[in-house]
């Protein structure tokens, strides 16, 4: 699935994509965080920094 934009709008898609995302959390290499719809309470996509370089100080903001 990679990092690429993923429609979440089907639970299994997103489940997919929220847990790969954890896994490159762990490794440090991004920062993915989910958007949720204030009224519905739903979890509506994810959103994040990518390609982190702690040691340049460098990242790039993830796709919406």
């Amino acid at each position: 699935m990679g990092v690429l934009p993923v429609n979440c709008s089907v639970a299994t898609t997103f489940t997919k994509a929220y847990n790969e995302a954890l896994k490159e959390r762990e490794k440090g290499e991004h920062y993915t965080f989910v958007i949720v719809n204030k009224i519905t309470n739903k979890l509506i996509g994810l959103q994040g920094f990518f390609d982190i370089h702690s040691k340049d100080r460098k990242l790039e903001i993830g796709w919406t």
